[in-house]
């Protein structure tokens, strides 16, 4: 497994996460840190990360939502081809199979 400050990462917000989540990793293991001061960061930084975690949640229901409505359209308008394709083509099979 990669190091996670080798992760990759597309936004600069994140990056951020990462370097902090990082940082605060590496002072825990420093003798000479406040646990104190280190409980407070790492209280808001998981403040921050599950609010991420949160909207990064609401927007996947959007987006399943939105999928799911496109998936509806498109099985409606498949059908509905179909079925036109499908009246048009009769006679034509039917000369088809009288070849054969």
């Amino acid at each position: 497994m990669a190091s996670p400050s080798k992760m990759p990462i597309i936004n600069d917000e994140y990056k951020k996460l990462r370097d902090d989540l990082m940082l605060l990793a590496y002072s825990a293991l420093d003798e000479a840190v406040d646990r104190q001061c280190l409980y407070q960061k790492a209280t808001a930084l998981g403040t921050t990360v599950m609010r991420k975690f949160s909207s990064l949640e609401g927007e996947k229901t959007g987006l399943r939502r939105k999928l799911a409505e496109t998936m509806q359209r498109e099985k409606l308008q498949f059908k509905q081809t179909r079925q036109m394709l499908k009246g048009k083509r009769s006679p034509v099979r039917a000369k088809k199979l009288d070849v054969s």
